[in-house]
């Protein structure tokens, strides 16, 4: 695992590249449809396992600090996250947000659930573990009918089929 020297933040894309494989009929699709990174709209190789390139790879800074904590009297307690919201990370969920790339969802997911996942186990945080269902942010309608799908719902389907709970 490598350390980012600024703010000690663990590194470690090449495993999450091992983590997941394609099918073979995705394998097929890429033949015909190239996949692009998620960040810089590159085209890939059909071979790799998630859609993103190893430049745009090696600059995703992963947080060692997942939660933060709001203060009482918020409505919010806590929230995860496994990125910093800088640089390629910015631009994927802006693809995803705004420029109608629905698929970028599945793809953060799957790159940043290894990290939570090692957080959640975490002997302090198996409470979060508890929960029952995920629910996703609601989106105004008018925004839903503009883009066509909610993004924070492609997350939670993607994030409940990684730690089987339902949404």
């Amino acid at each position: 695992m490598k350390r980012n020297k600024e703010d000690g933040t663990n590194v470690s894309a090449e495993v999450l590249m091992q983590t997941r494989r394609i099918s073979k009929a995705e394998y097929f699709l890429r033949l015909l449809f190239p996949a692009r990174c998620i960040c810089c709209d590159r085209i890939l190789p059909f071979d790799i396992p998630l859609e993103i390139c190893d430049e745009c790879k090696k600059d995703i800074r992963f947080l060692r600090n997942f939660e933060h904590i709001f203060p009482a009297g918020s409505n919010i307690r806590k929230v995860y996250s496994a990125f910093e919201y800088e640089g390629n990370v910015r631009e994927a969920i802006h693809r995803l947000k705004f420029g109608e790339t629905p698929h970028n969802a599945s793809v953060l997911v799957d790159l940043s659930f290894p990290f939570l996942e090692s957080f959640l186990k975490n002997e302090t945080f198996k409470s979060v573990m508890k929960y029952d269902i995920i629910i996703p942010t609601p989106l105004h309608p008018r925004r839903k009918r503009q883009r066509g799908y909610n993004q924070s719902e492609l997350i939670a389907s993607r994030l409940s089929y990684h730690m089987n709970v339902p949404r």
